[in-house]
């Protein structure tokens, strides 16, 4: 799906996301016929059937002993039972670093087709709680590079600022004896509030109501900054979706690597440059290999800051 940018070709971003039957019941004509046998008539019951009073106390010893013998098998069986249930999935909980691209072609008044990466770097920390497992994320760094040297996009302080840590649901998956750790299609929003984030059509008018200020520069929706042929600053807001997997071994590795897809819908509410404003198409790179995204454990207390200074270190290999 393509989306109107104006000359933001640069800022399609985001920001890192049985039916069962029965078995029916037989038939009264497939149930084998009961067998009878004889019995010869009594006249009095009492003459076939014991006095319990008569019975030693050993016998009613036996019997509860029995029972409880009975009752103990039965619940140390429903033990085995759940502790079958229980699946058992790698250590994967604690804080990871994540540097994730998206990659996009633009089309670029005068320039032609441009490739585009949106590259930011979170500390995401998976945690698991009762069988059910989440994931934070807190964007530390972000940084857009292209193709091409006339146009260069920057996100200023305030934007990465303003954006909130997220929480979003995860699940394991058993895949082939394989585990797979599985984030759901996920929506952020920024610059707006919607009543239905997914089906809500996006507001175009800066005076809308549902637009707000999110990065506090006084400008609507969230501001980015132009530079290079053309200068200025484009204010836009988004909708932003991402959703991904990856394969984790059972010794879990301290790095995990996979693909990632998404999708974004942007709306420039103005600028402070007309030209900024122009027409200009952007699509996912139809190379699904080139949006993707590398983790690596980090140390319990490793903050942004230092992330960020260890980058290369960190995410060596990338």
């Amino acid at each position: 799906m393509k989306k109107r940018l104006g000359f933001v070709w640069l800022l399609s971003l985001v920001l890192p996301g049985l039916s069962g039957c029965d078995d029916g019941a037989l038939a009264e004509a497939d149930l084998p016929p009961a067998e009878v046998s004889e019995v010869a008539e009594v006249d009095d019951a009492s003459e076939i059937a014991p006095d319990m009073a008569e019975l030693p106390d050993s016998v009613g010893d036996v019997v509860a002993a029995d029972q409880s013998e009975a009752d103990t098998a039965e619940q140390d069986s429903a033990l085995d039972l759940e502790e079958v249930e229980v699946e058992s999935w790698p250590a994967v909980a604690g804080l990871w670093g994540r540097k994730v691209t998206m990659a996009a072609l633009s089309q670029v008044p005068v320039v032609g087709t441009v490739f585009v990466e949106t590259i930011a770097l979170q500390r995401m920390e998976i945690k698991e709680s009762g069988g059910a497992w989440e994931i934070g994320l807190e964007i530390c760094a972000l940084r857009m590079e292209s193709t091409s040297t006339l146009v260069q996009t920057l996100f200023p302080d305030a934007f990465i600022e303003s954006l909130e840590k997220t929480t979003q649901p995860a699940s394991f998956e058993r895949r082939d004896d394989v585990a797979v750790l599985v984030a759901p299609r996920f929506i952020e929003l920024r610059g707006v509030r919607l009543t239905d984030p997914e089906n809500e059509p996006m507001p175009t008018d800066a005076d809308d109501p549902r637009v707000f200020d999110q990065d506090g520069d006084g400008k609507p929706g969230m501001t980015v900054r132009i530079t290079g042929l053309i200068d200025g600053e484009v204010y836009v807001i988004q909708r932003a979706s991402s959703w991904w997997e990856v394969v984790v071994a059972e010794d879990a590795p301290a790095r995990l690597d996979g693909l990632v897809d998404w999708d974004v819908e942007q709306v420039v509410l103005g600028a402070d440059n007309s030209l900024l404003t122009l027409g200009g198409d952007s699509d996912k790179d139809p190379d699904a290999s080139k949006s993707r995204h590398l983790l690596r454990r980090l140390e319990a207390g490793t903050s942004c800051e230092q992330m960020i200074l260890d980058e290369a270190e960190i995410f060596a290999g990338w």
